[in-house]
């Protein structure tokens, strides 16, 4: 069993996982609401909920709109208070401290990390600890041959889904580093979705990597 930090730092991430669920699909609800309605928002208000878009929305006095953004508001407080909270869970972790090192994984994404795998240098190799992610490629037999059929559905999906995002924010704002380098060859050998999940699995294996050296990201 994880120890007792770990156990709450995970309640945290997972309720905090919850919430922003909830408050996706309250955004889809206000889509939605605006479709039936036959209405489309200005071209200078279409960002995502931005404070402006918001205004525009609370602007149309629709009944409907009005109670799903004000429910809106408050998961974005329970939000931010969750993330406040495992922000005080975390800030005394040396591991976490390293793993944000990296451009793309920030505190929620480290904590995440954190709590779904715990320490990382317990697994044998890095390799093992792709595969605990579900980052490996599922095999199939025939006769003699293997061959690849695609990524195996086993593993902690909650692991990962915040790799692959990771990856997202890291080839877009770290161009420079060995992991954007790598993305983009796989891009242009095997497509962007591939690419990502390729990406992710080399992400974890230089955490591996960190976290047995105890050393800081490098991206050259």
């Amino acid at each position: 069993m994880p120890p007792k930090e770990v156990r709450r730092l995970r309640n945290l991430t997972r309720h905090r996982e919850s919430l922003m669920m909830q408050s996706t699909r309250m955004k889809n609800k206000i889509r939605a609401e605006l479709a039936r309605s036959g209405i489309a928002p200005p071209k200078d208000a279409r960002s995502s909920f931005s404070k402006k878009f918001v205004r525009w929305l609370r602007s149309l006095g629709n009944p409907v709109v009005d109670d799903h953004l004000d429910i809106l508001e408050i998961l974005q407080q329970k939000i931010g208070k969750a993330e406040k909270e495992i922000e005080e869970e975390s800030q005394d972790d040396e591991e976490l401290r390293l793993l944000q090192t990296i451009p793309g994984v920030g505190r929620i994404v480290a904590s995440t990390v954190k709590v779904e795998v715990g320490n990382l240098s317990r697994f044998r190799s890095a390799e093992a600890l792709a595969s605990y992610a579900g980052l490996i490629p599922a095999l199939r037999q025939s006769g003699e041959r293997s061959y690849s059929v695609g990524m195996s559905r086993h593993g902690n999906s909650r692991l990962r889904y915040v790799l692959t995002e990771a990856v997202h924010v890291h080839v877009m704002f770290c161009e420079e580093s060995r992991l954007t380098a790598f993305f983009r060859r796989k891009k242009e050998e095997k497509g962007g979705k591939k690419a990502t999940v390729a990406t992710a699995k080399k992400l974890i294996e230089v955490m591996y990597a960190m976290a047995l050296r105890k050393e800081e990201f490098h991206a050259h």
